[in-house]
């Protein structure tokens, strides 16, 4: 059983994965387009003399500067908000932006991921991949300083993140790790399988025979952490654009009514995971309100939302024990799952029809309620 101490130096490993996922793209960009060299011979710097060096789209380049602010790279004085920010390059963003070149894989690696069926490895490039590896484990091995604190692991956890992220992230999304403590089977089915498994192995998640370690049984469990920022890796992969040429690249095609900036369906799936830890908030008021006079209780629970079910599920066990759910034969309990999405709404009927628990769809949008409240009146 890990200490509490541990799983949370466990979960703060996951989230300086996921910062890597989420900065490095924009790292390679703001450095192909000579703004980290700026950044390098300049130290300081504002909102203006960028305007006057660089043509950028402002709306992206604001938010990439405020990543760059929250992972301790820059800091941040406002002189006149929207007109003249200052910045300092930190002695953090000093390492990084030396270290530039580490983050370029990122392009290529995300490239594969997003083309990468997990169901159908075997005829895989097997020897792209092991160049792959081997150049990774290389450069990952360099700087070994394991204080928490310092710049050479802060880089080396990014770096890890870049690429374990992602095949955490499918492996979750397709049931891979689910109620498993071994990769083994998984491993022996082809080479690229187990090379795949030996990316996990960086962290010391695997040992040598592919079975979850303690801390990679924790790290595993909660996969779904993993699954909402993956699910962005073609905006990601279009931080360039955005920053610099075709800020509106990742529009809907209305003809296709489809989204391209991200899969909707691993963001439900990551969403759905994530929010698990809240649900036991809700419990108690949730009962209660279950438990009162069967006169005074709501016909059921609507949820806005609902993502991939997850929570109507929940709410549908808690239901079950208490005074309404033992009377359901006279007063029915409905649940009722809305999305504006209707990946979500899919995926949302798949799992609740699974578990037999009957409920009703309605697609509906948060931002207008009134319409919401009509949907929910006519079903």
């Amino acid at each position: 059983m890990l200490s509490k101490n541990k799983k949370s130096k466990i979960r703060n490993v996951i989230f300086r994965h996921l910062d890597g996922v989420a900065i490095s793209t924009t790292l390679v960009s703001l450095d192909k387009n000579k703004i980290i060299d700026f950044f390098i011979k300049n130290k300081k710097f504002n909102t203006l003399e960028l305007s006057h060096n660089f043509q950028f789209n402002i709306g992206y380049f604001n938010i990439a500067l405020r990543l760059l602010c929250s992972q301790g790279l820059l800091n941040q004085t406002i002189e006149i908000d929207g007109k003249k920010i200052n910045y300092t390059v930190t002695d953090r963003g000093l390492f990084i932006f030396k270290n530039i070149q580490k983050y370029y894989f990122s392009l290529n690696w995300y490239n594969f991921i997003l083309k990468l069926d997990i169901n159908k490895t075997e005829n895989l490039d097997i020897e792209q991949i092991k160049t792959f590896h081997l150049k990774t484990i290389n450069h990952l091995n360099t700087n070994k300083n394991d204080d928490p604190k310092s710049n050479e692991f802060y880089l080396r956890k990014q770096l890890n993140g870049i690429i374990i992220s992602p095949i955490v992230s499918i492996l979750g999304f397709n049931n891979f790790l689910e109620s498993n403590k071994s990769l083994k089977h998984f491993a022996d089915k082809n080479q690229f399988n187990k090379i795949l498994c030996d990316f996990l192995s960086i962290e010391g998640w695997l040992d040598n025979n592919y079975n979850f370690t303690k801390d990679g049984d924790y790290a595993l469990n909660i996969c779904s952490a993993y699954g909402v920022t993956i699910s962005y890796l073609q905006t990601f992969l279009n931080i360039d654009n955005l920053l610099f040429h075709n800020p509106r690249i990742l529009r809907i095609n209305t003809n296709l009514k489809s989204e391209i900036h991200v899969n909707r369906k691993m963001n439900v799936w990551g969403s759905g995971g994530s929010h698990k830890t809240y649900f036991k908030f809700i419990d108690k008021i949730i009962i209660d309100i279950f438990n009162a006079p069967l006169d005074n209780q709501p016909i059921g629970i609507a949820d806005m939302g609902c993502g991939n079910g997850e929570f109507l599920e929940h709410v549908y066990s808690l239901v079950l024990n208490t005074y309404r759910g033992k009377n359901l034969n006279k007063y029915p309990f409905h649940l009722v799952g809305a999305d504006f999405n209707q990946d979500a709404l899919d995926v949302t009927k798949n799992n609740l029809t699974l578990k037999k628990i009957n409920h009703h769809l309605v697609k509906a949008d948060i931002s207008n309620p009134d319409d919401y409240a009509k949907s929910l009146k006519n079903k």
